[in-house]
């Protein structure tokens, strides 16, 4: 099989290949980990109020360090969403974490199939190059 492919299926192949490896080694380092903070505050009972309000509410400020359920108040203000459990968290990183997965896979399959039609373009432009060049020297 692999005899029968040029030269430049022969490349793109092997240039998918490293981009593939090189993009789920990606994934690995951006998946997101849970936060010690956040599952201590999650834990604790003086952090209930905050595990409870509605996900359109508070806080409107970024939390200074040393206030009080800052790991809970800060993922609140960057996410907007309300965590009450840790199965809540949980599943955030995982969704978080496949969406992460799903865009640079997307990215990859896209460049992939950018570099192939690109790859066929140039080979056609230099047949006719070269079959233009042959018929005037011929």
């Amino acid at each position: 099989m692999i005899q029968r492919l040029g030269p430049w299926l022969r490349f793109w192949g092997m240039f998918a290949l490293s981009f593939l490896v090189a993009t789920i080694v990606l994934i690995i380092a951006i998946w997101p980990s849970r936060d010690p903070s956040v599952i201590a505050d999650l834990r604790a009972p003086e952090c209930e109020e905050w595990r409870q309000l509605a996900d359109d509410s508070g806080p409107y400020y970024y939390p200074e360090p040393g206030e009080t359920c800052r790991g809970i108040r800060l993922f609140r203000y960057e996410q907007h969403q309300t965590l009450r459990t840790e199965a809540d968290y949980d599943a955030f990183l995982l969704k978080e974490g496949a969406r992460r997965a799903l865009v640079s896979l997307g990215a990859w399959a896209a460049f992939s199939a950018l570099m192939y039609a690109l790859g066929l373009f140039a080979r056609k432009v230099v047949v006719a190059m070269l079959n233009r060049s042959s018929r005037r020297t011929g």
